[in-house]
């Protein structure tokens, strides 16, 4: 078991990535997903989904994933960096089985007696149809308040 102070989440992490290290790293060292030598790829997954989340959050915020310069649609900076984020996390799932992709591969493990699986969310079984796929379209680019004239 590592040191508990490190089931803390690392002071630099925002409160997204601090939510998600507190929901699951205890249960992924319980398992024995997470051991000592992971703690910097975990660390690096609580980073992406803060990103994630705050990207997200920033458009929500703008009400939309562009905006309007000198009669321009463009895209919002936070977009990519939401789609950038969200790849990387889902990477970072894959490689602690926390994917129903990826559980088969940690469930072999396990059959070994190495490690055991936690989904991310048991509510929700596939997390990459939450998220959309590849650039927006252009009823997605354009059909927001922000460009309809």
């Amino acid at each position: 078991m590592p040191d508990v102070c490190q089931l803390r989440p690392p002071r630099h992490l925002g409160r997204f990535g601090k939510s998600l290290w507190r929901t699951y790293a205890g249960k992924l060292v319980e398992l024995r997903v997470l051991t000592a030598i992971d703690w910097p790829a975990w660390e690096a997954l609580c980073l992406a989904y803060d990103r994630m989340r705050e990207a997200g959050a920033d458009i929500t915020r703008h009400k939309g994933r562009v905006y309007v310069k000198n009669g321009i649609a463009r895209l919002r900076p936070e977009v990519r960096i939401e789609a950038e984020a969200r790849k990387e996390f889902r990477l970072y799932c894959t490689e602690f089985g926390l994917t129903p992709s990826s559980w088969s591969g940690v469930a072999a493990s396990v059959a070994e007696g190495k490690q055991a699986a936690v989904p991310m969310n048991p509510d929700q079984r596939d997390p990459d149809k939450a998220m959309p796929e590849g650039p927006l379209s252009d009823v997605e680019y354009l059909d927001t308040p922000a460009t309809r004239h």
